[in-house]
């Protein structure tokens, strides 16, 4: 225990000295251990009794006669083993013999000891002194390294930490010219609000609107997360807002010519189409880039289609007194609802003369034709507006494929528009061109609808008319019709047929009385030659020249009466080509009649048809009944 208690600091003092290699009996004091470092080895001996590394062979002479027991690592007398090797069994227990040799091995181990110690204190003493010449080297190192290591510190000062300097001083000027561009964005902005604020009261609403999207754009990208622009945002789009609701209105009422919540004017205002066109085309234009056309478009319509369905009432009211008509009043409109008003309104428009009946309907056509140019010129100015603002189209053979990607956006997408986005706003320009187009047709429809409905009205009227009365009537209703195809490039089709209906009932009533009239002239006609006036001479010279003869049934009628003027020497004969024809007085009267039916047809274009069709059926007529009367007088008997 004492060697294993001694034995474990001095072998870690023997590992950590250097080398030192001696002679048996040199300096050390005779046969002594080989040092070296980490480890000590026998110099001649080998391994002692119990596994101990021993110094000299003459070392384990010495401790020859200890047992070997005694060196073991788990000697210990107390346990039974071990006690039984020095006390066997049948031997006395306390034997004076035993603790003697006992004694013994002690002694010779402890000289043996003390023989190492002195044999080695040379060597002990030289390791000190390593030991201290070692340790002035570890702290002239020492202060080498701390020397070097100022060194370094000024080298990385110098070489290290002001290069060093030079990336972040880029980096901060990147950054200093970064928050100045953000700054001058942030600016800009600001600056904005007032040039909008310009823009609205010089009505400029499409520039205004350019800047407030410019301005969004900018806080949607690069300004996105500044939180002191948040308000300055929402503001944004509450202008936003604002100026679509004004341009709305604006629109609806520059279309209208008057303030939408105001009542409107007894007769529309006209208006140059080149100016209402300057003025709807901004409008139009901004409403456009919101996309927020649709809805005043509806408005407008709806808005055009009350006017002109009021406007005819409003015109009546204010015309009819001033032809000495009865104040009429009421805003029910013919055939809407038959109320007493409705009537009232109805039955002055009949009562009536001609030339009055086309003074009123003439400010009802030009009333409804303001309204109808007004929306001509809003079409147009929608028109110029969705043609600059629908994209292009291109097609495979002129559109450059490239198979290489665009650049991206500031945001990270391509700036270049995606095939669906030209393919939906192409879709939308088109639906709102679809819907301007309809809105100038039906309002002409509206509008010739209730003219027609007038017109109508005063059917029966025009049917009792003189041809002179029934084509002024008839001219009123063909001139807005024309005007109305002339305005819309489509043909008034609502005009014309209440026109030819009515040409055919004026004809039908004509051809009626015409042919009542011949028959009985031809059952009363004596067959005797009379003499022919000039104006008879005349119808015919001009059928045979293909024109319309110049004078009335009731001049050429009223020739044969008892109030004629002297003729200036009547012929006997009328002459057609040279050849004279002797005439009865039947005859002159189909003349007459026939001169009235060019003249019909002449004077009003829609009654060439129904004349074409009763003219050959009015001269069959003449020829059956003037046949059978002369062949019932006996006319055929030699």
């Amino acid at each position: 225990r004492y060697l294993r208690t001694m034995g474990d600091p001095y072998r870690f003092f023997a590992a950590s000295r250097p080398a030192v290699v001696g002679a048996d009996s040199g300096e050390a004091g005779g046969g002594g251990l080989r040092v070296v470092p980490d480890r000590a080895v026998p110099d001649k001996g080998g391994e002692a009794p119990g596994g101990g590394h021993l110094a000299s062979a003459a070392t384990a002479d010495r401790l020859k006669a200890v047992p070997p027991i005694v060196f073991s690592d788990s000697f210990e007398l107390t346990e039974p083993e071990t006690f039984r090797v020095f006390s066997p069994d049948g031997a006395p227990a306390a034997s004076m013999v035993m603790i003697e040799k006992l004694a013994n091995y002690l002694d010779q181990v402890e000289l043996t000891l003390l023989s190492e110690v002195s044999s080695r204190a040379a060597g002990f003493f030289e390791a000190l002194a390593s030991y201290d010449r070692l340790w002035g080297e570890v702290e002239a190192g020492v202060r080498l390294i701390a020397s070097m290591r100022s060194r370094l510190r000024t080298l990385e000062l110098n070489l290290v930490h002001q290069p060093l300097h030079l990336p972040r001083l880029a980096r901060r000027k990147a950054n200093v010219s970064s928050l100045h561009d953000k700054l001058r964005l942030i600016q800009a902005v600001v600056q904005s609000q007032p040039t909008i604020a310009q823009l609205l009261s010089a009505a400029d609403f499409p520039g205004a609107l350019e800047l407030i999207g410019s301005a969004q754009q900018l806080l949607q990208t690069e300004l996105k997360g500044v939180a002191a622009l948040v308000p300055m945002g929402e503001s944004l789009v509450a202008m936003k807002a604002l100026i679509e609701a004004t341009m709305a209105r604006d629109l609806l009422e520059i279309a209208l010519g008057y303030d939408p919540d105001s009542p409107p004017p007894p007769f529309p205002v006209e208006v140059v189409a080149s100016t209402l066109s300057s003025r709807i085309a901004p409008l139009a234009t901004g409403l456009l880039h919101l996309d927020a056309l649709n809805p005043p478009l509806r408005r407008l319509s709806a808005a055009l289609k009350i006017e002109v369905k009021a406007t005819p009432k409003r015109v009546l009211q204010a015309e009819l007194p001033k032809h000495g008509a009865e104040d009429a009043g009421g805003d029910v409109a013919p055939s809407e609802a038959p109320g007493e008003k409705a009537k009232g309104l109805v039955a002055q428009l009949k009562d009536l003369d001609v030339d009055a009946y086309e003074d009123v309907m003439g400010k009802v056509g030009a009333a409804l034709m303001v309204l109808l140019r007004r929306a001509a010129a809003v079409h147009d100015a929608l028109a110029h507006a969705l043609a600059a603002a629908a994209p292009p189209v291109h097609t495979d053979e002129t559109t450059p494929q490239s198979d290489e990607p665009h650049p991206p956006g500031a945001d990270g997408r391509s700036d270049e528009p995606s095939r669906s986005d030209l393919a939906s706003s192409r879709a939308y320009v088109s639906s709102l061109s679809e819907e301007t187009a309809g809105l100038i047709l039906a309002v002409a429809e509206l509008a010739a609808d209730r003219f027609g409905r007038y017109v109508r009205a005063r059917a029966e009227c025009h049917t009792r008319l003189s041809l002179a009365g029934f084509a002024g009537a008839c001219r009123v209703a063909e001139e807005f019709g024309a005007d109305v195809a002339h305005v819309v490039g489509v043909p008034c089709h609502t005009i014309t047929a209440e026109v030819a209906s009515q040409a055919n009932a004026f004809i039908e009533r004509i051809h009626v009385d015409a042919s009542k009239k011949l028959e009985m002239v031809i059952e009363q006609e004596q067959w005797t030659q009379v003499s022919v006036p000039v104006e008879f001479q005349s119808i015919v010279d001009s059928i045979c020249s293909n024109q319309v003869p110049r004078a009335t049934a009731p001049d050429l009628l009223a020739l044969n009466g008892p109030d004629a003027p002297p003729a200036e020497s009547p012929a006997t004969e009328i002459v057609l080509e040279g050849a004279g024809y002797k005439v009865v007085g039947s005859g002159l009267i189909l003349l007459s009649i026939v001169a009235n039916y060019l003249q019909c047809a002449a004077a009003v274009a829609a009654t060439t048809p129904r004349v074409a069709h009763v003219l050959p059926a009015l001269l069959k007529m003449y020829h059956t009944r003037a046949y059978k009367q002369v062949l019932m007088a006996g006319g055929g008997v030699p």
